[in-house]
């Protein structure tokens, strides 16, 4: 029997238990004062007590299962839309080999689409990336398409995701449009304070970054909620007027408090939330 069927069991066993100790009490009372009424009254009193422990008890089945189908549904009903994000964003780039997976922390189908979008209507000549990987990819393959000889570079802690990383891009045949660079977490004073960020010696010091695209270092909020913030401060110098951030993971807290210090210490920036799988914030650096 599963745990589900025992509790149900439980439930009714000890319904039942109390249900039958109230009527013999009761019905021995009724009946050491030969009054039939009273007998009649007891037992009515005792199925109707046993019909409420029942229903009480189906209730509680009820309402888990309304939750779980709920729950069931919004699943059901994610997983259509990134699937047909997926199908929209492959008719888009149409890739010549299979793209990195798109699930657990990579970024989301619906998130690559967003991006993709924003590059092929804005034509941005240099990327930088905050992390590696599926986005990667289809960044490198939309700058491919635009054909006006943008570049991404992209930061990654992890040596061997980076080899990874590195990998596809020449499996996809777009390592000309493309750098990973092997860039470890370092301590670095911000503000005043200590922070990690990632060694960002790969990206030139006279470089224009006209999107920054930061979906990295992992974070929780549980641990290291704001791992993202310095990307903004530490690069700001080198975003020009116009260009865009755009934040991944935005409907975690510890994302949504960097946006709002990013705004806070930044007020020329505009800010849009796009309410996708994990969310997203897209800042533009306006005059």
């Amino acid at each position: 029997m599963s745990d589900h069927g025992i509790s149900v069991f439980r439930g009714v066993k000890w319904g039942s238990l109390l249900a039958a100790v109230f009527f013999v009490i009761s019905v021995s009372y009724a009946f050491a004062d030969h009054q039939l009424m009273r007998v009649l009254f007891v037992c009515a009193t005792s199925s109707l007590l046993l019909v409420c422990l029942y229903l009480r008890r189906l209730w509680q089945l009820l309402s888990k299962l309304i939750v779980s189908v709920d729950g069931i549904r919004a699943d059901a009903e994610n997983y259509f839309v990134q699937t047909e994000s997926l199908l929209s964003l492959m008719a888009t780039i149409r890739p010549n080999a299979p793209l990195p997976t798109t699930r657990v922390w990579a970024a989301s189908p619906d998130f690559l689409c967003e991006v993709a979008s924003r590059i092929l209507r804005d034509k941005p000549r240099l990327i930088v990336e905050a992390s590696s990987g599926a986005s990667t990819v289809v960044i490198a393959y939309c700058l491919q398409m635009i054909g006006e000889g943008g570049r991404v570079i992209s930061l990654e802690h992890d040596e061997y995701y980076a080899s990874a990383t590195s990998k596809q891009l020449k499996t996809h045949g777009l390592a000309e449009f493309s750098t990973v660079a092997y860039s470890p977490l370092t301590d670095c004073e911000l503000n005043g304070k200590q922070v990690r960020w990632y060694e960002a010696s790969a990206i030139p010091e006279s470089a224009r970054i006209d999107m920054l695209v930061v979906d990295g270092p992992p974070a929780r909020d549980d641990f290291d909620a704001e791992a993202r913030f310095p990307a903004l401060p530490l690069l700001i110098s080198r975003l020009p007027i116009g260009s865009t951030v755009i934040l991944d993971d935005a409907r975690r807290q510890g994302e949504k408090q960097t946006v709002q210090e990013w705004l806070r210490l930044f007020p020329n920036f505009d800010h849009e939330y796009l309410c996708l799988e994990k969310g997203a914030s897209v800042l533009v650096k306006r005059g």
